[in-house]
C-alpha cells in the first residue's frame, strides 16, 4: 500500500498508514497457540512461519475468518480472559498505537 498510494515515501505514508507493532499481519497479533485455537479452530495446525504467511500459503479466507472470530466474541464464546498474555500485549499495543492517532 505504501509503494502504490505513496511512491514508497516512509515520511508521507507513516502520516496515513498505521504499521501494527510488532506484526507483519493483523493475524499475527496472535500468539501462534491463540491463532490456532481461536481463530483457525484447529489447534494441529502446524504453523512454522508467522501466522500470516501461514493464511497465505494455506489459501486460507482472511475474510471468513476474521468473520468466523468476530461471531465467537459477539456470542460471548471467546471472551478476553481466554486470551493468553501474548496475544494480549500485542493487542494492546495495536489498540495503543491506534488511540494515540486520535489524540
Amino acid at each position: 500500500m505504501k509503494k502504490e498510494l505513496f511512491g514508497d515515501d516512509e515520511v508521507v505514508s507513516s502520516k496515513k498508514l498505521l504499521k501494527l507493532p510488532d506484526c507483519p499481519g493483523v493475524a499475527d497479533a496472535f500468539s501462534t497457540d491463540d491463532f490456532k485455537k481461536h481463530v483457525l479452530k484447529d489447534e494441529h495446525a502446524v504453523i512454522a512461519g508467522t501466522n500470516s504467511e501461514y493464511l497465505k500459503n494455506a489459501n486460507r479466507s482472511k475474510p471468513v475468518l476474521a468473520f468466523q472470530f468476530n461471531l465467537a466474541v459477539d456470542s460471548g464464546d471467546l471472551k478476553w480472559a481466554m486470551m493468553d498474555e501474548v496475544s494480549k500485549k500485542r493487542i494492546k499495543a495495536i489498540v495503543g498505537a491506534i488511540a494515540s492517532r486520535l489524540i
